[in-house]
């Protein structure tokens, strides 16, 4: 599971127009109970192809998201989707 999506910079100083982006942890925080959050590191790659030779990583996000229900890791990628970061991503 993973999305492609379109990146205009990079920590390599370079945009990519079909770059890979994949979770690659996740950390539950529960703070007093009611406030439990995600925080999500999601890798990015130049391309697929890049992912699938083990290239090196083209950046690193972080962000933070509520608890989501259902199925965990699809829900991680469906709120991701809804951020402006990743508008326009696609499912790959």
């Amino acid at each position: 599971m993973a999305l492609q999506l379109n990146i205009d910079n990079s920590d390599v100083g370079a945009g990519f127009s079909a770059a890979y982006a994949k979770v690659s942890n996740v950390k539950v925080r529960n703070r007093d109970g009611d406030d439990i959050t995600v925080m999500v590191m999601v890798s990015l790659y130049a391309s697929e192809t890049a992912r699938e030779s083990n290239s090196h990583v083209v950046a690193n996000w972080h962000f933070n998201i509520p608890m989501p229900t259902g199925d965990f890791l699809p829900a991680i990628y469906a709120a991701l989707k809804e951020m402006p970061e990743f508008a326009g991503a696609i499912d790959c």
